[in-house]
């Protein structure tokens, strides 16, 4: 999610396709849509993970965000690349980051699994230009849990090691020093050096961060101790020579200054460019109780252009960390005089995502990035961070992307989009923007047992703004009271084997013109169609009217039952697992006496293949079958046959899902061929006037190409859910804008 603490000017939209209708008020910001018609939403879209740990900025403007999720890359333009091992790096937690100060193009990780370096080929976000190269032990890293990185003056790579278990109890190997003469992604002339307890130079193994100061010096912040090496000598530094911990965090190099954050406050020293003699040193402690330092446990540090110090605090709590927010520091160049120090205090209740700061970045030009447990935060503080009332934030987490890669079902939620994954159920407001993603929140609704607690197989929408989602866990009706994204006033039925439904496992859900549900359920073995009637509570099973066909006492050819479509008020037709079936039920579902049915399979009709994906009804009437394999098949209104294979223009014959639009154009969904539209132009038998576009990834339409659902919004926006890529929409709604004032959060 993004949020903003300032009063911004926002729209309400008119959809250009729906004359004079009005939407409802929209948060978004009012900065106008992009791009189109296609937009897709993927993992990439956001920050990998809400459990940050380090920041880096690049020179091209990029912030590249270290998670226990990989590597998020935001640029200037506010989009978003995420990095993982499956890229190339060594592993999924990234501690830290530096840049390869011989080329701006290459940037190196500290991870949980070994040194991992990339060249990003100019551009961060083109995957396509990267190169990737590791180095875990046995190439000759002490150890494969990467705490720390920094590069010398001599190109030499510093990796210090480190973990921590779930005890809180750290443990570490020391530092390893790589020479890769000059030829970074070729190990053969690389040389390996290790420090450690064990060899006398360092005063602890467990490593927590390295910077290298102007003058060469390498200083190593431990667990017990602060460690400087210059000239082939280490040198140690303790509370005794005036840190106020011996417990150290993190390092900033300035200028002559060496900052230290310990768990026992902030240490200034300058050592006077003789780190070994400490007899001329000159060097200062910022505690809570000598300055207004907001706590004593310090764990990251940064400087602005303007010579302040920021500081992070963070804390071990039990089940994870904590902190008391972070500071900025501004000594106006006298940091051992503190009577001109002046001091601010940045906290959850000033926009802060979480007071459990990890890593923090000061850019320039007023801006402060902090990474946290809870997620990324940006402030904007104008002139100075002291001058509250100019305050700018934006909280940046994972609610910015789509919760899974894999998309089974999407329903019209009015201001937004139902989205079912693997993940779970979650609701996607795009603010009116379809293709302008700064602005997206998607929220995921997790249950650990129930209908949610599976990755939704079907959804609609009735008539009340109810939504239905149906899984192999079942069936839940949920009313959200208009507040999709407020979980506290649901109020929700689920309805399984035990107590209605033909089969836990739902694969199909419609709505008729009555309010009721069409269930089409089951798996190889058992299933079936429901049809159920919640009445007017929700909660109450007492007003609810069932309807059950299974094999035995219906025309069902099969008791895996894949989807249903209605026709009118007096039809249902069904896909299976072999064949299809009509119900024509006379307009009375509960009325048992008045069904016909009809059964529909490759022996008997022109239906090209017995196993049925999906099932739509056009406005002619015609009934449009998708196909497992061979196609898709069409039953006219009178009766007649047709079927459309990729030597017609279908992009694949293997086809998962089929939706008519309003203006009567078919949408075929291919597994691996991304989706196919027809325009029949009103001819279903004459082929010869078809006309046929196809959409995949090729032409960046689609997250990708197994297409596995689609619906189109009352707005005229197509959105197609895939396998493995995310969710895509097609719009070319214009939404037009009406400026109100409304304070935003």
């Amino acid at each position: 999610m993004i949020k903003s603490f300032i009063v911004l000017f926002l729209a309400a939209a008119t959809a250009a396709a729906v004359p004079g209708a009005y939407l409802p008020l929209s948060r978004a910001s009012a900065e106008s849509d992009a791009g189109g018609p296609w937009t897709s939403f993927t993992l990439a879209d956001g920050l990998a993970s809400e459990s940050l740990f380090t920041l880096h900025a690049d020179g091209g403007g990029h912030v590249w965000v270290g998670s226990n999720a990989g590597v998020s890359v935001l640029s200037p333009q506010d989009q978003w690349l995420t990095l993982t091992s499956g890229d190339g790096l060594a592993d999924n937690i990234v501690t830290d980051i530096a840049a390869d100060p011989a080329n701006g193009q290459q940037r190196w990780f500290a991870t949980g699994g070994g040194a991992t370096l990339l060249n990003d080929g100019g551009n961060p976000l083109n995957k396509t230009g990267h190169t990737w190269v590791s180095f875990t032990k046995p190439d000759g890293l002490v150890d494969n849990h990467v705490s720390a990185v920094a590069v010398d003056l001599s190109g030499r790579l510093w990796f210090g090691t480190g973990t921590i278990n779930a005890e809180g109890v750290e443990s570490g190997f020391g530092a390893s020093v790589l020479n890769t003469n000059g030829t970074p992604f070729v190990k053969a002339d690389d040389t390996w050096t290790t420090y450690a307890t064990a060899n006398g130079n360092l005063s602890n193994d467990v490593v927590r961060d390295i910077v290298v100061d102007g003058q060469g010096t390498v200083w190593v912040a431990t667990l017990s101790g602060l460690n400087a090496y210059s000239g082939g000598t280490w040198t140690v530094y303790y509370t005794s020579d005036g840190l106020p911990s011996n417990n150290i965090r993190a390092l900033l190099s300035t200028a002559n200054l060496l900052w230290v954050a310990t768990d026992g406050g902030v240490a200034v020293f300058d050592h006077g460019g003789t780190p070994h003699n400490k007899s001329d040193d000159q060097r200062a402690a910022y505690t809570t109780s000598n300055s207004g330092l907001v706590s004593n446990a310090t764990k990251s540090l940064s400087m602005d252009g303007a010579g302040r110090i920021w500081i992070g605090t963070n804390y071990l709590v039990s089940g994870g960390d904590d902190g008391a927010g972070a500071n900025a520091l501004d000594t106006f160049g006298t940091p051992f005089n503190r009577a001109d120090d002046t001091w601010a205090t940045f906290t959850t209740s000033s926009g802060l995502s979480s007071n459990a700061v990890r890593s923090l970045l000061a850019v320039g030009g007023g801006t402060s990035w902090f990474a946290t447990n809870r997620g990324l935060s940006r402030l904007n503080y104008g002139s100075s961070p002291s001058s509250r009332g100019d305050d700018a934030w934006v909280e940046y987490d994972t609610r910015n992307r789509i919760p899974a890669s894999s998309v089974s079902a999407i329903a019209d939620g009015g201001a937004g989009a139902w989205v079912g994954t693997e993940a779970g159920l979650s609701y996607f407001d795009y603010r009116f923007t379809p293709h302008d993603k700064r602005n997206d929140e998607w929220t995921t609704y997790v249950d650990g047992s129930g209908p949610l607690a599976f990755g939704p197989r079907a959804l609609a929408v009735d008539g009340k703004g109810r939504l239905w989602v149906g899984s192999a866990g079942g069936l839940m009706v949920l009313d959200t009271r208009g507040t999709p994204t407020k979980r506290s006033d649901d109020v929700s039925i689920v309805y399984t084997s035990a107590n209605g439904l033909a089969h836990d496992q739902v694969n199909d859900i419609v709505i008729d013109s009555a309010g009721r549900g069409w269930i089409a359920s089951g798996s190889y073995l058992q299933g079936g169609l429901n049809v159920v009637d919640v009445g007017a509570s929700v909660p109450s099973r007492s007003d609810d009217i069932w309807a059950t066909f299974i094999t035995t006492n219906s025309g069902l050819p099969d008791p895996y039952v894949t989807s249903v479509a209605l026709d009118g008020n007096t039809l249902a037709w069904m896909g299976t697992q072999n064949g299809a079936a009509a119900l024509n039920y006379g307009g009375t579902p509960f009325n048992r006496n008045d069904d016909v049915w009809a059964a529909f399979n490759p022996g008997n009709s022109g239906l090209a293949y017995g196993a049925v994906r999906d099932v739509a009804v056009d406005a002619a009437r015609n009934v449009w079958f998708a196909l497992a394999l061979e196609g898709v098949s069409a039953r006219a209104r009178d009766g007649s046959w047709v079927t459309f294979k990729q030597a017609d223009g279908l992009a694949n014959n293997a086809t998962d899902s089929v939706m008519v639009d309003r203006g009567g154009a078919v949408w075929i969904g291919t597994d691996g061929g991304g989706v196919s539209v027809l325009n029949y132009n009103a001819s279903l038998a004459n082929k010869a006037d078809d006309a046929w576009a196809n959409h995949s990834t090729g032409n960046n339409a689609l997250a990708s190409a197994s297409v596995t659902a689609s619906m189109q919004d009352r707005w005229g926006q197509i959105w197609i859910g895939t396998f493995g890529g995310g969710a895509s929409v097609y719009s070319t709604v214009l939404f037009k804008q009406r400026w109100l004032p409304v304070a935003r959060r």
